[in-house]
């Protein structure tokens, strides 16, 4: 059984997202919205560039299907990978 969620008064659980949308003035709204839309976006161009210089190796899927961290990680094994080549005598990039 299900409780009550003692900030909304309904079984929805907390979340920044519905009480914006359930309390929050048009302005508010419309800066959560656009938040999110920049967020979505950054999260697309970090995933179109992992992909990019992954040449092949990961998928828009499997990119897309990986946690935070693993593309945090991935994107930092890739920047530590670049500078490397960019010393190197014969450069792959």
């Amino acid at each position: 059984m299900q409780t009550k969620n003692k900030l909304t008064g309904t079984n929805k659980p907390n979340c920044v997202f519905y009480l914006t949308l359930r309390t929050g003035t048009p302005e508010q709204i419309q800066e959560m919205f656009s938040g999110l839309q920049r967020e979505g976006r950054q999260l697309l161009d970090s995933i179109i560039s992992l992909i990019y210089f992954m040449r092949g190796a990961v998928s828009y899927t499997e990119a897309m299907n990986m946690s935070f961290a693993e593309r945090d990680i991935l994107a930092h094994f890739l920047s530590n990978r670049l500078e490397i080549e960019k010393k190197s005598s014969n450069p792959i990039y």
